[in-house]
Formats: structure tokens, C-alpha cells, sequence
């Protein structure tokens, strides 16, 4: 598999997982927990920091990964 492909997979992967995460983060039992806790659930952080994740290494190996002497 190229890295260019891996690139796009990871970019939507994460757009995907960020999507998620927000949904999660404004679903009912987040905004309970957040009003109770202080935070959202931790699902939905997973889902935001895994996606957030992806969609930088999705970004770096598209940009970067290339390039090579």
C-alpha cells in the first residue's frame, strides 16, 4: 500500500472519528456529564484525541511523507 493512500485513509478516518467525537460531545448524557463533572465523557474525548490524531499523521505523510533524496 503507498503511503499517499495511507495518507488519505488516515485524514478520513480521523475527519470521520472527529465527527464522531462531536456528536458524542453534544449528545445529553455528555452535557450531564459536563454539567456535573466539569468535562464531557470520556468516550467522546477518546473520539476527538483519536480523530485529532489521525488527521495530523494523515496530514504529515501526504505532506511529507513523499519527499524523499
Amino acid at each position: 500500500m503507498s503511503p499517499k493512500l495511507i495518507a488519505i485513509l488516515l485524514l478520513v478516518g480521523g475527519g470521520i472519528l472527529l465527527y464522531i467525537g462531536w456528536e458524542e460531545k453534544e449528545s445529553f448524557t455528555s452535557s450531564v456529564s459536563e454539567t456535573f463533572q466539569g468535562t464531557p465523557t470520556d468516550r467522546s474525548m477518546w473520539f476527538l484525541g483519536g480523530g485529532a490524531l489521525a488527521v495530523v499523521a494523515g496530514g504529515f505523510l501526504l505532506f511529507r511523507g513523499g519527499k524523499r533524496s
